[in-house]
């Protein structure tokens, strides 16, 4: 006998049956060279005689049927995956193994359960599978010929291995001892059999079944194993991010040896309590704790502003710094300058809000640290911004006007009232308002003119117009007057237009001008009134307008209520008109004992 465990008789001495089946996989002797054609004709010939031959045979001494056949079904369809998976790589390749008999050649053949098969006849996988549910026995018998044979894959369409080996040498690819012995084997698929081979309860190294595991460590072995092939191929599964886990409090005298140290860490306000024990030894003026926060502070300014925690810690570090230009002007530099984020979208939480007013505040004193500030704002374009009236309103409120006035010439520049005025949201007439406010001088004088001159197209617009019923209401008295004289000349037109309306309401409500806006009513002839007391939305202008004037001016109340009924009396009233009678009815009732008359 040689070393491969053949005898002299080529007949194999280690297995019983080893020996038919290696000749019926071309294992044997070497055969003299054939086309390569008849080669895979006659080696099919051969396998599915030997499937045959084989299924009558009995199930191994001391396995139960049931156990193998699940481990069997479970085999079959590890197989089918592996060779799914290699004709995704190579769709238009055939895996090829050589003859594993001796080292001298020999035809090439196919597997019958190799790539070749799956590539040509597909369904052929799934009948192998049944025929070992229905007969175990013989897929046990020629699991050590066929399923467990050696597969040499190359990364090169064209190149082909030659690998040889004795009966004696012969392991299943799961096999430790057998994956070591085949070098070309796919990585990742025999990593997945090795880790099966290795979660499996293996009774030798050279067994061929394990113990059939229930199905929960069934399923569990599969998915570990697959996970693993993924690893060793290279695969990365999406992880998600492991849960926050609760970080001790530190204590008072730790944060304060932290700080004096080193610089704040952002990482720091995460501990519970150490934004209130930072802002504790803020309190105290150590210079030291002060500069290291500082020096923290200013490196991750937008962090520290747009944290809940954080935001406590940046507004003690202000009032710390409060009267030293220089730290405060770090500061300053670093949310102007150096912070790559935008200020703005901190106003949208209370205590980015905060932040920024502290800020302002803190820079007010130094007309440079405004100036940079308020370029940072308009950069960022605070003027169409939801919440840039309230930053205004900071600015405003807290720096001088010298240093602010540059946002109202800011507004008048170009074509910047017009896109506040007529933007898609109230935010632009929200800065007018703002601006209307705190303007001055000769900066105050030209928004007047500009509100004058737009007086009509701002009345029409769908948020401008709030912008136009403030001053109304906030104007000075001469802003007021003129406001309402150059209303009045388009009345009509406003009472009927939706917007408008409101303005036009305005006008007696808010700016007190009620005789200005009453006699242009009186004036106005019948087709204008009919028009006016049948509008949609001018019908509430003139009911309440005759509400409000009916006590203070009730000559000329009276005499415009006679005419609305007797127009009424001609039957040229609409559904909108009922208001607008009910209150004249009330008005010619006052003045007359026997009911309203046309007198």
């Amino acid at each position: 006998m040689d070393r491969s465990g053949r005898s002299d008789d080529g007949k194999s001495a280690a297995h019983p049956d080893l020996a038919d089946s290696l000749g019926a996989m071309g294992l044997g002797s070497n055969p003299s060279p054939q086309p390569r054609g008849q080669q895979e004709q006659a080696l099919q010939r051969q396998q599915r005689a030997a499937w045959l031959r084989q299924r009558t045979a009995p199930p191994p001494p001391g396995m139960p049927e049931q156990q193998l056949r699940t481990r069997l079904l479970m085999e079959a369809g590890l197989q089918v995956a592996r060779q799914s998976w290699s004709q995704q790589s190579q769709q238009h390749q055939a895996y090829r193994w050589e003859e594993m008999g001796s080292s001298s050649g020999g035809g090439p053949y196919v597997s019958p359960m190799g790539a070749a098969a799956a590539v040509n006849n597909p369904s052929a996988w799934y009948d192998t599978a049944a025929a070992a549910a229905n007969n175990p026995s013989a897929w046990y018998n020629s699991a050590g010929a066929n399923f467990f044979s050696a597969q040499g894959q190359s990364g090169s369409q064209q190149q082909q291995y030659t690998l040889s080996a004795g009966a004696s040498q012969y392991q299943p690819v799961a096999s430790p001892v057998a994956a070591s012995s085949i070098p070309n084997i796919n990585a990742s698929l025999q990593y997945l059999y090795q880790q099966q081979y290795a979660m499996s309860n293996q009774s030798g190294a050279g067994a061929y079944a394990w113990s059939a595991p229930d199905e929960d460590k069934r399923m569990d072995l599969r998915l570990r194993a697959i996970q693993a092939a993924q690893a060793q191929a290279g695969y990365v599964p999406y992880r998600a991010a492991p849960a926050a886990q609760p970080r001790r409090a530190r204590t008072l005298e730790e944060t304060r040896s932290r700080l004096l140290k080193a610089p704040i860490d952002v990482h720091v306000v995460t501990f519970p309590q150490s934004p209130a024990h930072v802002v504790t030894l803020l309190e105290e003026g150590v210079n030291k704790i002060r500069l290291n926060v500082l020096a923290g502070v200013t490196h991750r300014m937008h962090d520290f502003m747009d944290s809940r925690d954080g935001h406590a810690v940046f507004v003690a570090l202000l009032r710390a710094c409060a009267g030293r230009a220089g730290e405060v002007k770090d500061i300053v530099e670093a949310a102007s300058f150096y912070c790559r984020h935008n200020l703005l979208p901190l106003m949208r939480h209370d205590h980015g809000e905060d932040c920024l007013a502290e800020l302002i505040s803190a820079a007010a004193p130094y007309p440079n640290l405004c100036e940079m500030l308020v370029n940072r704002f308009l950069f960022e374009n605070v003027l169409l911004d939801l919440k840039g009236d309230q930053v205004l309103h900071h600015c405003f409120a807290t720096m001088r006007y010298e240093d602010t006035k540059f946002l109202v010439v800011s507004v008048l520049h170009g074509n910047t009232l017009d896109a506040m005025a007529y933007s898609q949201s109230p935010a632009g007439s929200k800065c007018l308002v703002e601006c209307f406010n705190n303007a001055r001088g000769d900066e105050f004088g030209k928004l007047r003119a500009v509100l004058l001159d737009k007086a009509i197209d701002l009345a029409r617009g769908e948020y401008s117009n709030y912008f136009v019923q403030h001053a109304l209401e906030h104007g000075d008295a001469q802003t007021r007057q003129q406001l309402v004289q150059r209303l009045m000349g388009q009345a009509v037109g406003l009472s009927l237009h939706r917007s408008g309306s409101y303005v036009v309401e305005a006008c007696f409500n808010k700016a007190g001008l009620l005789n200005l806006v009453l006699a242009q009513f009186v004036s106005m002839d019948d087709a204008q009134l009919v028009e006016l007391v049948q509008g949609r939305s001018s019908n509430y202008v003139v009911h309440r307008m005759l509400e409000a004037a009916k006590d203070r001016y009730p000559k000329e109340t009276l005499g415009l209520a006679r005419r609305i009924y007797r127009l009424h009396g001609n039957g040229v009233w609409q559904v909108y008109a009922e208001k607008v009678m009910r209150v004249v009815g009330k008005i010619l009732s006052r003045h007359s004992h026997h009911g309203p008359s046309y007198r």
